[in-house]
């Protein structure tokens, strides 16, 4: 099974109602882990995707734009 986490992430942002996906957002969640649901079967998979999501803004030094940089 290949995933293609850009089409997730393009679905999520289209799904939410201001565009602008939101970890912090528990509707937001909602939304993403339903989207999830329609390309995974493994829900422990899922729940375990969408706990370290949910996680990761406790960590201040976590940035998406760093982790997509091409500079490092």
């Amino acid at each position: 099974m290949s995933l293609n986490f850009y089409e997730i992430a393009a679905e999520w942002t289209n799904a939410v109602e201001d565009k602008i996906p939101n970890i912090r957002n528990k509707n937001h969640m909602a939304v993403l882990e339903e989207i999830l649901k329609s390309h995974i079967d493994d829900t422990e998979l899922i729940e375990s995707m969408v706990k370290n999501l949910k996680e990761s803004h406790l960590n201040k030094s976590w940035d998406i734009r760093r982790q997509f940089s091409d500079d490092e």
